[in-house]
Formats: C-alpha cells, sequence, structure tokens
C-alpha cells in the first residue's frame, strides 16, 4: 500500500522533490486540507506553498499559470517574493481532480495516522470532494511513481 512517507522516500530530485514538498506540507495543515476536499477552495498566499481551483480563483487568460480545470499545487521560491522580472522560479504543477485527488488522500492517510480523532472527518471530505468529482474510492492501476517522474508534464508555470 502507498504512503506518504513511502512515497517522499522515492529517490527523486528537482521537480519531483519540490512537488513532494508541496504535497507533505499541503497533508500536514489538516484544517486547510478538510476545507479544501469539502469546498473545492484552494488556500495560500503569503505562504510559499499554495492551492489552487480554478472556479473559485481569479485568473484570466493573460495571468501566468492561468489553468480552466484541476487543481493546482504552487511552490513559489522564498527568493521571488515581490520580484516579476523573469527571475522568480515558480513551480506550478496543474493536475485533473482525479490525480490530485489520489496525492491529496495519502495526505488524509498521514493525517489519519497522526491524529486518529479526526478520521471521520477526514473520511467525509475525501468523500465529499470524491462524489463532487465523480471520482472511483480506488484505483489499482494508478501509479504514484509513475506521475512523480513525468512531473514535467504537470509543471505549467515556471520562470
Amino acid at each position: 500500500m502507498m504512503t506518504l512517507k513511502r512515497l517522499m522516500e522515492y529517490r527523486s530530485n528537482g521537480l519531483e522533490s519540490t512537488f513532494l514538498m508541496i504535497l507533505r506540507t499541503v497533508s500536514d495543515r489538516k484544517e486547510y486540507l478538510v476545507k479544501t476536499l469539502y469546498e473545492d477552495i484552494g488556500w495560500g498566499g503569503s505562504e510559499y506553498e499554495s492551492i489552487f481551483f480554478p472556479k473559485n480563483e481569479v485568473y484570466t487568460k493573460d495571468l501566468a499559470g492561468y489553468f480552466e480545470d484541476g487543481v493546482q499545487l504552487a511552490f513559489f521560491s522564498p527568493e521571488s517574493e515581490k520580484v516579476y522580472d523573469g527571475k522568480e522560479k515558480v513551480y506550478s504543477f496543474t493536475m485533473s481532480y482525479e490525480v490530485a485527488y489520489r496525492y491529496l488522500r495519502l495526505g488524509c492517510e498521514a493525517l489519519i495516522e497522526q491524529h486518529p480523532e479526526d478520521k471521520e472527518e477526514i473520511e467525509d471530505a475525501c468523500k465529499i470532494f470524491r462524489e463532487r468529482h465523480n471520482i472511483p474510492e480506488k484505483d489499482s492501476k494508478f501509479n504514484y511513481y509513475d506521475i512523480l517522474g513525468n512531473m514535467r508534464e504537470y509543471l505549467v508555470w515556471y520562470w
């Protein structure tokens, strides 16, 4: 069975490491993660890691990182604040709701392991997200490592 801890042990570098760091940070924040799953509301801002949903964000087609559907996990490097001259590093991974859910689910399972008293609330949030986006509960063919190995396919915004 795949776990977030096992995935974090994946010998990755570059984009894969950035994505895993974002995933770990998102998953460590129960209140944000549960709200995200319940309501499709992203979060971030002053923090370097963010999660966005296009229908709830103010995006226009002329903005870098524009996307119309899916979930976007992003990391803004600390040195990039207030620098918009093309030198900052912004990693943005936009993926389908199902792919995003499979990874966020690993974070949910890690949270349940750390906080078993929150299991019911986390499971309810996962169920609501799955039903809203027509995602099957399990997919035996889903391969976390294949996606990590091809993260460039998910990278849509990088300066």
